[in-house]
């Protein structure tokens, strides 16, 4: 889900908590029951973030990953190109140029 499905969310989320107000203003009856659905409504925006860090961390996670070289990625070496059998300090050089984005 995109940021643009995050914001469309939350506004109908504004709506929604919107309507209940008016419920609740029409019907105090039913006031406790409005309280507990507001209540559930203005976690929504809260869940959001969370699932946007989340997204975003993971989003870096996978884009680190997809930059190290095959073997690194396993924690070892390709065969016969160890630094050692190489002569120097320095890691393997990678397969491939490192990525800027994934496309999922």
């Amino acid at each position: 889900m995109s940021g643009d499905g995050f914001t469309a969310m939350t506004i109908r989320n504004d709506i929604s908590r919107d309507i209940i107000s008016g419920f609740a203003a029409v019907t105090p009856t039913l006031a406790g029951a409005w309280r507990l659905i507001d209540a559930a409504l203005a976690d929504l925006p809260i869940a959001l973030a969370e699932l946007g860090r989340a997204r975003a961390e993971l989003e870096a996670v996978r884009l680190d990953r997809a930059n190290l070289p095959q073997g690194r990625r396993w924690g070892r070496y390709r065969p016969g190109h160890s630094p050692a059998a190489r002569g120097s300090e320095t890691p393997c050089q990678p397969f491939r140029k490192p990525r800027t984005s994934l496309s999922l």
